[in-house]
């Protein structure tokens, strides 16, 4: 069996398994680290879509104001 091509592949996965099953707080505190480290990765794209991800969450949730 072949590793994941994606180093990030356990917390993309944590997040998709967060947000399906309700934990909506916690989704969004993984898609903010996986944000950070596609920032590191270098890949501003990524972390562009997770950390919006993770924003838009904690902004539904009331924790974020614009």
């Amino acid at each position: 069996r072949r590793p994941p091509r994606s180093t990030l592949f356990p917390y993309t996965t944590l997040f998709r398994s967060a947000k399906n099953n309700g934990l909506e707080k916690r989704a969004a505190q993984v898609a903010i680290i996986i944000g950070k480290l596609y920032i590191d990765l270098k890949k501003d794209g990524e972390a562009a879509e997770y950390l919006n991800q993770g924003v838009t969450i904690f902004k539904e949730l009331g924790i974020l104001n614009n």
